[in-house]
């Protein structure tokens, strides 16, 4: 159990957290120092936060690297070793980033099926038809 303080102090971690992913995707790691180097939120606290958002299914490692993955490849048009590299600075587990490369660019490194369904991710003026939050920044 928690002191009437200390719920408080994970509270506001856990608010701050949302409030990073009410702006935008996450991955884990940088959502950890968010918290921690410009919230100043104590480690302990953000690590909560971070289990909780997760429980929540509000953060996903998984899911940011095959979003990011996807906005590279078709926004971008960046190469998969540039992908790997720029998921590794943002520190994303490399068995991920390779999983998300491999789901977008194919085993080879070459166009998949995904790019049948690039046109119907698009309106007329090429802009991305989902509700969905830039994992660019």
């Amino acid at each position: 159990t928690f002191t009437r303080s200390e719920e408080d102090r994970l509270r506001r971690a856990e608010r701050s957290a949302l409030a990073a992913l009410n702006r935008r995707m996450y991955l884990g790691a940088e959502l950890r120092a968010y918290l921690v180097d410009r919230r100043e939120h104590a480690p302990d606290a953000a690590e909560h936060a971070l289990a909780r958002v997760r429980a929540w299914g509000l953060q996903s490692d998984e899911a940011y690297a095959a979003a990011y993955t996807r906005h590279a490849w078709r926004a971008k048009r960046w190469a998969p070793s540039r992908v790997r590299r720029e998921l590794a600075r943002k520190g994303c587990d490399p068995a991920l980033a390779e999983a998300a490369i491999e789901g977008v660019y194919g085993p080879d490194g070459g166009r998949t099926a995904f790019d049948a369904d690039a046109d119907a991710d698009e309106d007329a003026d090429g802009a991305c038809v989902h509700a969905c939050v830039c994992v660019c920044t």
